[in-house]
């Protein structure tokens, strides 16, 4: 399955050096109940904790590790599920039907020119997170289109994944993984923006990661400082892309550098 950007350069993209190596509880995001037994695998040379409710679990991570061989992941715990057609999830005018290949019994079918699913504001503890988007395209792509999976605060995009949507294999399942630092706790959202396209939008995985050592920049490269907006000192806009709209920067100190989520490129907290 083709993937369109290096898994283990998003991750470590993202990640302020005082975070390195950091594991800690994420009870803030609905983890499984105690009575579900959870399971213990070695997935891409991680370590994956699980509930035995999800056995895909697995499989859904290593499709997202597969994008790199230096993928640098040593630990992760699946620490929620999301299916895309049931409650807490909301969605505008979409279909729940039973989907061959879906995980969800039921899964999330549309077309919008907008925001086809989102939901639903929940806390996130301090650390380091993957969140894959399990989706499909139904139909003929519209040339020149994308599809855009993205997680968000307070209505700004904190990360995401835009995909050109005429690299999409039609009917084939696709795993895209969106890395998210999250500096101090807060509560975020999930989205999926399918550009005008028809898709089917089956589950959103939330895996709290340990991503081991950070990848270095290289030699002589400038990061350009993000573009402030008046009055709104928790958001800025990026340099790369200005008019793609405003993004999450709440809890990270000026001049660290992140990651864009419409262009994958880095820039500068102003």
């Amino acid at each position: 399955m083709k993937q369109y950007h290096s898994l283990s350069s998003r991750i470590s993209a993202i990640l302020p050096l005082a975070v390195l190596g950091l594991w800690a509880s994420a009870a803030g995001v609905g983890r499984c109940r105690a009575e579900e037994p959870l399971k213990v695998e070695t997935v891409a040379a991680a370590e994956l904790k699980f509930s035995a409710k999800y056995p895909e679990a697995p499989g859904i991570f290593l499709t997202a590790s597969r994008t790199n061989s230096n993928l640098t992941v040593t630990k992760a715990e699946l620490v929620k599920v999301l299916d895309a057609a049931v409650a807490p999830m909301e969605n505008a005018g979409g279909a729940a039907v039973k989907v061959e290949g879906a995980h969800a019994e039921k899964a999330l079918q549309g077309r919008m020119d907008g925001i086809l699913m989102w939901g639903p504001y929940q806390d996130l503890e301090p650390g380091v997170y993957l969140m894959v988007y399990r989706f499909r395209l139904d139909a003929d792509p519209i040339p020149g289109s994308t599809c855009f999976a993205d997680v968000c605060h307070k209505a700004s995009t904190s990360s995401g994944e835009r995909l050109a949507v005429e690299k999409l294999v039609q009917d084939q399942w696709v795993e895209t993984a969106v890395p998210v630092f999250v500096p101090v706790k807060k509560a975020f959202e999930f989205r999926f923006w399918p550009g005008g396209n028809s898709f089917t939008v089956d589950r959103i995985y939330v895996y709290k990661v340990d991503p081991g050592k950070r990848a270095k920049p290289e030699p002589g490269t400038v990061i350009p400082l993000g573009l402030p907006v008046q009055g709104r000192p928790q958001v800025a806009l990026s340099p790369h892309e200005p008019n793609s709209g405003q993004i999450d920067i709440a809890g990270y100190l000026p001049g660290t550098a992140i990651r864009c989520p419409y262009t994958g490129k880095m820039f500068l907290v102003p």
